[in-house]
């Protein structure tokens, strides 16, 4: 069973230019990456039978609104034979808000960028069906980034079952 260490040591090995920062936290390893070595690094921990990461539990994002590279995307992926866990992440601009897909390496990862699309609006180049998910169609905002109003954009008093706040 590969070990945290081992785990970072192999993707800076391979892909040290693109490695941004890695620790170890609670034994398990965590890795921030440049966003154009994503697939290539996926790649690395999945086919890698030292290391067999087969299973994405998650892909999220963060904002901290405000930085230049305002996004940060998450990747949890987890080996099953291993049962071990590393933890990818890489910054987004918040002009240029895409990243590369891996929805191809792992088709597990397909509806959770389709989720990450959709609430703070990070696109997903190569997805086959990146539209939303959670919002309706015509929906035109993000609702989970920092700069989306905590009552939303007017729309509330359109319908009479949703409360509004402080009623």
């Amino acid at each position: 069973m590969a070990q945290p260490s081992e785990i970072i040591n192999k993707v800076v090995a391979a892909f040290g230019q693109h490695v941004v920062a890695h620790k170890v936290f609670a034994d398990e390893p965590y890795i921030s990456i440049r966003k154009e070595a994503l697939r290539d690094i996926c790649r690395l921990l999945k086919d890698d039978p030292s290391m067999d990461f087969d299973y994405p539990c998650e892909v999220t994002a963060v904002d901290y609104m405000g930085e230049a590279e305002r996004f940060e995307v998450i990747h949890v992926l987890w080996s099953v034979r291993q049962r071990r866990r590393v933890i990818l992440k890489s910054r987004v601009a918040g002009d240029a808000c895409e990243i590369d897909t891996v929805s191809d390496i792992w088709r597990g990862t397909s509806f959770m960028e389709r989720e990450v699309f959709d609430l703070y609006g990070i696109r997903f180049n190569g997805h086959a069906d990146l539209r939303r998910i959670m919002m309706t169609d015509d929906f035109e905002d993000w609702p989970l980034r920092k700069d989306f109003p905590i009552e939303g954009k007017g729309w509330r008093e359109n319908y009479d079952f949703i409360p509004v706040v402080g009623d």
